[in-house]
């Protein structure tokens, strides 16, 4: 499916990519029985506005995908991810007590059901919003416990994404040495499936802002060795459960972020994703 080869390619970063495959997914004639297709498809392209500094282009499509999932009273599960994604984007728009509203929804809502992967999003999503306040050692605690919610699943990009921000918070609130590692862990593992945090620059320049702060106690030396010590738990081909324990993170965390959205839409697997890559997505349709 287009839609699903444009989310993947959105979140390595590849928004060109994302694009092409994105424009021929909507120039498809959907149906009332595509509703679904319809949403993710804005979802995805909101998201992909927003890892390209669109904003107000991100905002739109996105509150539109959400206005759509709920129409679709059976799939909560979806308007609630697209709330994180949402919330995520007014992190970086200075909207914080607005994205504090959606995490907290999705939080509690995950809690009533016991759902803990949603649940695991929202809470980094709270670490976010402490980080943009400046409160850096709830963004700390809120990390941590994103982690340990994860405990039963695997999501590489979920996990890359906490040990970011928890590298972000250590330089403010914890370790110079603890945050150097974990950016330097973090880096290798967004290059195991991608582009440095979406590809993003607003992303990548507050990570810029946090490497600053831990370099400046450090020296550049000392940061340097300890960026490699956190890379080299992951190039020594250590799994992220042993890469956790070492860093004293959550342990069972891998991969997943794609699949179990795409799991959750009743779409495609791994090996079907990597078959529309070989085929270039070229001749697929909803």
């Amino acid at each position: 499916m287009l839609v699903n080869l444009g989310l993947v390619q959105t979140l390595q970063g590849d928004r060109e990519s994302a694009d092409s495959a994105l424009t021929e997914a909507g120039a498809v004639n959907l149906t009332a029985e595509d509703a679904i297709t319809g949403a993710f498809t804005a979802d995805v392209m909101g998201l992909k506005a927003f890892f390209a500094g669109e904003f107000e282009e991100a905002e739109t499509r996105l509150t539109t995908a959400l206005e759509m999932y709920e129409e679709i009273p059976d799939r909560e599960d979806l308007a609630h991810t697209l709330r994180v994604h949402l919330g995520m984007l007014y992190c970086f728009t200075d909207e914080t007590a607005r994205a504090t509203e959606l995490f907290e929804t999705v939080n509690d809502r995950a809690i009533v059901v016991g759902e803990s992967w949603l649940r695991s999003y929202a809470v980094y999503g709270l670490g976010l919003v402490a980080l943009m306040n400046e409160e850096f050692e709830d963004a700390l605690r809120l990390g941590s416990d994103s982690l340990r919610l994860r405990r039963d699943f695997d999501d590489v990009v979920g996990t890359t994404l906490v040990t970011d921000l928890l590298g972000w918070a250590e330089a403010e609130a914890g370790s110079a040495e603890r945050s150097a590692v974990l950016l330097g862990a973090a880096s290798s593992m967004w290059e195991s499936f991608g582009m440095q945090l979406y590809g993003s620059s607003h992303w990548v320049e507050q990570r810029a802002r946090f490497e600053k702060q831990a370099r400046k106690v450090l020296g550049d030396d000392q940061f340097e060795k300890c960026h490699t010590s956190g890379a080299a738990h992951v190039a020594a081909g250590m799994t992220n459960k042993e890469i956790a324990a070492k860093l004293v993170l959550s342990p069972r965390t891998v991969e997943g972020h794609v699949e179990h959205i795409l799991e959750k839409l009743g779409m495609s697997r791994r090996h079907e994703i990597a078959a529309a890559f070989a085929h270039t997505g070229r001749g697929t349709s909803e």
